[in-house]
């Protein structure tokens, strides 16, 4: 069972470019790929760097919006014959 995680930028900033600097203007989202449930819903994720010309300008957390709970299965009839033989051992 797929679920999926939404997330915000923790605060907005704000910044004066020119049309040039905007056009130099560089966004790397540091996030992982996965997230083990649980996550709680503010819990901080990741991270957006900003950069111009290579420096950084600005960053912001990612936070989450939302709460992962983990998600338990029900044991099929063939593990639960492998269980039980194991407990045999």
């Amino acid at each position: 069972m797929e679920q999926t995680l939404t997330v915000k930028g923790a605060q907005g900033n704000t910044l004066s470019l020119t049309r040039e600097d905007a056009a130099a203007l560089t966004r790397t989202v540091e996030l992982p790929r996965f997230f083990y449930a649980p996550v709680k819903d503010g819990a901080r994720v990741g991270q957006i760097t900003y950069r111009l010309k290579g420096e950084v300008v600005a960053t912001t957390d990612l936070i989450a919006t939302s709460s992962l709970t983990p998600v338990l299965h029900e044991k099929s009839l063939w593990e639960k014959i492998v269980d039980y033989f194991k407990s045999l051992l």
